[in-house]
């Protein structure tokens, strides 16, 4: 914008005026005004003066609908044109302030966005894992992701509470499906893949993979942090409140414990992986079938062949 517009255009865009500032703040000004119209189609975010002045809750009472337009009818319907309506979601009382949840949105992206931090906050953080476009199957588990409702690229929240998302484990399951397991991308599974084998560990190979990328990830947000531990907690206990380095302090607090978490729970699962059960093993249990696993079980069972063959183990036939 400064190369194409205001540096090359200086009469009509005086740098006094028109510069990455200006332009900066203009954008950030728009932006924590805008509220967001709910439609059937899309959320579409709009500069609706009055409408503003609610404040954000988790829970709000309210929430602005897109009314669209009406063209009218033959006998006599008024033509209306679209408008956005403020709709009470509960019976909100009389002086009670009117509250709106300005986006599915983390304390960090509030901040950001909106220039506030909601206390208290959560220890979560948010990362986005993508398909590789390269990938000889991309459009398959595109198709595949469609179906849960994820996109190709898509935002997960991780907290320190709970276990790892089951959409992301799912996700990462499908971004490394390949090889031998990449049948299960086959059309005849399209509509049972991602419910019935994709919440579920697919193979060890892919289980391992799935979990290292997560690790890998946790590790790289943790060293991004410019600040330790301890600095944190200082700023936390001495700057003001009101402080930008007071919030920014509380947000890397919260997502380097989240973050942290997240970290020992992947590392956690995969410590595991000899003990999970993969579609193979549960595919012959349904089957009521055992996996042989030992030599001891291999023994076994060609004892038991050779006896439902009416011979015993190493004798000889002349043909």
């Amino acid at each position: 914008l400064e190369a194409n517009a205001f540096a090359a255009e200086p009469l009509f865009f005086p740098e006094s005026v028109f510069n990455k500032q200006a332009f900066t703040e203009a954008v950030a000004l728009a932006f924590s005004r805008c509220v967001w119209l709910r439609s059937p189609d899309a959320d579409l975010p709009a500069l609706v003066p009055m409408l503003d002045l609610a404040n954000h809750a988790d829970t709000p009472n309210a929430q602005i609908k897109l009314k669209p337009a009406s063209k009218g009818g033959l006998f006599g319907g008024k033509a209306e044109p679209p408008m956005a309506q403020l709709v009470a979601l509960v019976d909100i009382a009389q002086g009670e302030p009117i509250t709106l949840s300005y986006a599915e949105s983390t304390r960090a992206e509030l901040l950001i966005d909106y220039g506030f931090l909601q206390e208290p906050v959560p220890a979560e953080w948010v990362t986005t894992f993508s398909l590789d476009e390269d990938d000889i199957n991309f459009d398959d588990k595109c198709d595949v992701l469609g179906s849960a409702g994820l996109e190709p690229s898509q935002q997960f929240v991780l907290s320190e509470k709970g276990e790892l998302p089951a959409e992301l484990i799912a996700f990462l399951r499908v971004k490394f499906l390949k090889g031998a397991d990449a049948f299960l991308l086959e059309a005849l599974f399209r509509e049972s893949v991602w419910r019935e084998h994709l919440l579920l560990p697919v193979s060890q190979g892919n289980e391992e993979e799935a979990l290292n990328a997560g690790i890998v990830r946790c590790g790289e947000v943790l060293r991004k942090f410019e600040s330790s531990l301890q600095e944190d907690l200082a700023l936390l206990a001495e700057a003001p409140r009101a402080s930008l380095e007071y919030k920014l302090a509380a947000l890397r607090y919260a997502e380097r414990r989240a973050a942290e978490a997240s970290q020992r729970a992947f590392k956690g699962r995969l410590a595991e992986l000899s003990s999970l059960e993969y579609y193979q093993e549960r595919r012959l249990r349904s089957l009521n079938l055992t996996p042989i696993e030992t030599e001891e079980e291999l023994d076994a069972l060609r004892e038991e062949s050779a006896r439902a063959a009416g011979r015993g183990i190493g004798q000889d036939y002349e043909w």
